[in-house]
């Protein structure tokens, strides 16, 4: 059973600046986040070590598909 008192954060523009520190932040204090970037590969070392804990996906906030 899942723990539900676990916030799961949903970070966007985790590449640089502040989505990047409020990544690391959110699965330092052990809670899930889903970390994304356009191009994922400059985000990848942020899951590192956080296997159950983070999900790294493309996103790209200008494009609506």
């Amino acid at each position: 059973m899942e723990n539900k008192t676990v916030p799961v954060w949903f970070i966007t523009g985790c590449s640089t600046g502040f989505g990047r520190e409020l990544a690391k932040l959110i699965l330092a204090r052990g809670w899930k986040a889903v970390i994304t970037a356009r191009q994922i590969d400059q985000v990848n070392d942020l899951a590192e070590g956080y296997a159950n804990s983070a999900l790294v996906l493309p996103l790209d906030v200008t494009r609506k598909e």
